[in-house]
């Protein structure tokens, strides 16, 4: 699915559907890693009781993000939310496989996907969503899948001036207060001054917005932002 964004939040769907990965009529895939289901480089799309088998070879998964974003023609800035209910899985190894650029966002409405409740989300495992509410697993997942009470959002970033940050990445840092009012100046600036310590995200030329910066962020916590050379803006578009 490529497209949702003349419909309104939940006519778009999968609804239903027997998703078989591989079996003894299409050996040929064998070195290949499709995917089940592909969602939209737009929002208001619904995967409701589809049911996927045999997802258990190379990196094939049950389900991928951003349907020809790879492509300079159709792409989009990311972290575009699909959501999810009554699903079903039978020797699937994958259950997601993020595409380009890698910022997706699962709801999962019952729990069938997370296996975590009724709810709860998943995304790629940016170094900043990587909270304690959040359980990493970079196979079955792909990223993070959070505990119920728990929300995944997007947020985007464009607008800016000065033109200088035109391609600049854009750092993300895990920021709470329970840290940062506690930790000595020099432990601080320390962790500040730590490059691993930040998430990086590259600069996307399009689209929705264009020229920016779009992520997944764990709400209920407090980031640090910066650009490369801690470059300061004078106008920034949230």
């Amino acid at each position: 699915m490529s497209l949702t964004e003349d419909l309104i939040d939940g006519y778009a769907k999968v609804y239903g559907g027997l998703i078989i990965g591989q079996s003894v009529n299409n050996a040929g895939l064998s070195g290949s890693s499709p995917h089940g289901i592909i969602g939209p480089r737009t929002e208001g799309f619904t995967i409701d009781g589809a049911k996927f088998f045999n997802y258990n070879w190379n990196e094939a998964a049950a389900l991928g993000t951003c349907s020809h974003c790879f492509h300079s023609a159709s792409t989009d800035s990311g972290a575009r939310t699909v959501t999810t209910r009554n699903l079903a899985f039978e020797n699937v190894d994958r259950k997601i496989k993020y595409q380009y650029p890698e910022r997706g966002i699962f709801h999962d409405e019952d729990g069938t996907l997370t296996g975590k409740g009724a709810d709860t989300y998943a995304t790629k495992g940016h170094l900043h969503v990587q909270q304690d509410e959040c359980d990493l697993d970079e196979v079955l997942f792909d990223g993070v899948v959070c505990n119920p009470g728990t929300q995944v959002r997007r947020v985007a970033f464009y607008g800016y001036e000065p033109s200088h940050f035109r391609g600049q990445e854009m750092n993300i840092l895990k920021y709470d207060r329970a840290f940062t009012k506690t930790a000595t100046e020099e432990v601080l600036q320390a962790y500040k001054d730590e490059s691993s310590n930040y998430a990086k995200l590259f600069w996307k030329d399009k689209l929705k917005p264009s020229a920016g910066w779009a992520a997944p962020f764990v709400t209920g916590h407090r980031y640090r932002l910066t650009w490369k050379n801690d470059l300061d803006f004078t106008q920034m578009k949230v």
